[in-house]
């Protein structure tokens, strides 16, 4: 019986020792593959090398800073305005203009403003064509060559006013008849409303018409005359998506 007994134990012991010869291997083996990929990562920069993004954002900052600086010296680099000797008349086509000693939008520049309407005489036309010079006064100015026209055109007066439509989807009602500037616009009309005109420009192309702006009192306006008609237009929901942007092009 002892016998027995001392022989399991002693095979009890050798399995033991058996398992942990094994795992003993078994963890070497671990570190060993460990220490080898640690090895090949240092030698390749590995996939996120710090050293390679620090050159990468380096040379981006650098040709950000050389394309700025190209952009800020562009910018900075000034247009020289010569004129071209013209000679005629022009006339103030928005609510008021600035008149200016010198071509440019400085606050300091401005001399005066006119009125629209007034005869302007021309002496020159600037080779950006933004700019009219004029004499006044026996003085040479400048003003926008956008807020200026060759022609006025006559508005026959209508001996009675007459009901009138909107026919376009909207229709800008202004306070002068410049179909360039934004600035003169008081409101606007929409498909199917009713206006009294009172004049009409056959060869300008636009009406006078009583209009009302907001918070404003009645007066006489302008719009483009293709866009009303005699007749009441027929209800819809929406009126013409073309009508629409025909207006916003040639108003």
């Amino acid at each position: 019986m002892g016998n027995k007994r001392l022989a399991k134990k002693t095979r009890r012991k050798g399995g033991i020792s058996k398992m942990k010869r094994s795992l003993s291997v078994l963890l070497s083996i671990l570190l060993i593959l460990s220490a080898v990929a640690v090895l090949a990562s240092c030698q390749s920069g590995g996939p996120n090398n710090p050293q390679e993004s620090a050159t990468e954002t380096k040379d981006s900052t650098e040709t950000k800073k050389q394309e700025t600086k190209k952009g800020e010296s562009e910018t900075a680099k000034p247009v020289t305005i010569t004129f071209t000797e013209a000679t005629g008349k022009v006339y103030v086509n928005t609510s008021e203009l600035n008149f200016r000693k010198a071509p440019n939008l400085d606050d300091e520049s401005i001399a005066g403003t006119f009125k629209y309407g007034t005869e302007l005489t021309k002496t020159g036309v600037s080779n950006t064509g933004d700019w009219i010079r004029i004499s006044y006064d026996d003085k040479t100015y400048y003003v926008n060559a956008k807020n200026v026209t060759d022609t006025i055109f006559e508005v026959t007066k209508l001996e009675t006013p007459e009901t009138v439509y909107c026919t376009a989807q909207s229709l800008f009602v202004r306070l002068y008849p410049n179909f360039d500037d934004a600035g003169v616009i008081v409101g606007g009309l929409t498909y199917g409303q009713e206006v009294k005109r009172v004049g009409i420009s056959e060869e300008g192309g636009y009406s006078v018409i009583l209009f009302t702006p907001e918070g404003g009192q009645e007066g006489e306006y302008y719009v483009g005359s293709r866009y009303l008609s005699t007749t009441k237009p027929e209800p819809k929901e929406s009126a013409s998506e073309t009508a629409k942007e025909s207006e916003t092009k040639n108003n």
